[in-house]
């Protein structure tokens, strides 16, 4: 158990444990495909315990959608973290999405990818954090690929805005065909065809 877990209350707890266990639960079946009895089995807890702690059960899915973007965010900062040039760090992030998906959390493959496909059209609410974290992430990429073209370690050769949003669409592409054949080889592809067209603009 994490300091952070001893330090709760009870109540916190429980309403940490719903979360986390709940959030494999909706990555896999979606939201319209997660009914109060997934939850139950998922979580040990009959509806009561869950109510106590949640309003509905879109409000849990609401919840572990944070958690678990926040879980993916900090792998992707923590390895920039350890990195200085532009070339190490934006091979840095294609390595964390890789790392994502051998988290046991992802299991279900990436929380965002999942939301986004699930929540199209019919849940607003999930559809608008999809969207901020898409943005984020773009954000991320962006300013890495800008600052290191003002460094001068990096060349030109493309919109770091473009660059930044297909970065995104193929790793996130990478992970879905790959979860779809129940191999990595495809993401792995992606990841090396990535790296090698960020080497090029270190050239």
């Amino acid at each position: 158990m994490t300091m952070a877990l001893l330090i709760m209350t009870k109540g916190e707890r429980t309403k940490q444990h719903i979360i986390e266990t709940a959030m494999p639960v909706f990555s896999q079946q979606g939201l319209a495909g997660t009914s109060m009895a997934d939850l139950v089995a998922a979580t040990g807890l009959q509806k009561g315990g869950i109510y106590g702690h949640f309003a509905s059960k879109e409000a849990v899915a609401l919840a572990a959608f944070d958690y678990a973007f926040t879980r993916a965010t900090t792998i992707l900062t923590r390895a920039l973290e350890t990195q200085q040039s532009a070339l190490a760090r934006l091979s840095a992030v294609v390595d964390a999405f890789l790392t994502m998906t051998q988290d046991a959390a992802f299991t279900g493959g990436c929380h965002l990818l999942n939301t986004a496909v699930d929540s199209d059209d019919t849940h607003p609410a999930l559809r608008q954090k999809v969207q901020a974290g898409l943005e984020q992430w773009q954000n991320i990429i962006q300013q890495e690929i800008t600052q290191g073209i003002s460094r001068g370690e990096l060349q030109p050769r493309s919109n770091p805005n473009d660059l930044a949003i297909m970065t995104i669409a193929m790793l996130e592409g990478g992970i879905m065909m790959s979860k779809a054949h129940g191999r990595p080889h495809y993401l792995v592809r992606v990841a090396n065809y990535l790296k090698t067209t960020f080497k090029e603009m270190a050239q």
